[in-house]
């Protein structure tokens, strides 16, 4: 049976193409959110690297504090400029996390559209397989038709001849 299609039907090669290219994005896009991990990944082990070396000068520094005080306030702003530092991560986080839920939402929404568009294409298949005939309901038909034709010919046959 030949359906009419509109220009603004999708095929199927169009929808899987576009379920790729989708796909191919979110790869990319966890990847480049991995990356950005990795690196703050490192940049806590520098910090921490960092921090074990003030542990060991304030190991050093224990029989000298008193009068070491200027250093310590010295330390101190330091802890100061991690403090920052650790509050900028924390945004980081917090944008990286917002991000991720956009993207989830993203997911989810191109999911359900493709749900339902998957369930439009079981419809239009069901209705297909309920129009459709058997290859013995059509040999017995065109066996049939033959049969008429062969007997309408031998009439004219015989017409003719007799």
């Amino acid at each position: 049976m030949n359906m009419k299609t509109s220009p603004n039907d999708v095929s199927n090669q169009e929808i899987l193409a576009a379920l790729h290219a989708f796909a191919s994005s979110v790869d990319e896009r966890f990847n480049a959110v991995d990356g950005r991990f990795n690196a703050v990944d490192g940049r806590f082990d520098g910090l921490e690297g960092r921090i074990d070396g003030l542990e060991d000068r304030f190991e050093g520094l224990e029989g000298r504090f008193d009068g070491l005080e200027g250093r310590f306030n010295g330390f101190e702003g330091r802890f100061d400029g991690l403090e920052c530092r650790f509050d900028g991560f924390e945004g980081r986080f917090d944008r990286l996390e917002q991000r991720h839920v956009e993207l989830a939402e993203s997911v989810q929404d191109l999911a359900t559209h493709m749900d339902e568009r998957f369930d439009e294409v079981d419809r239009r298949v069901t209705r297909v397989e309920a129009l459709m005939v058997t290859k013995d309901y059509l040999d017995r038909k065109l066996a049939n038709q033959y049969s008429d034709v062969m007997q309408h010919t031998r009439r004219e046959i015989e017409k003719a001849v007799g």
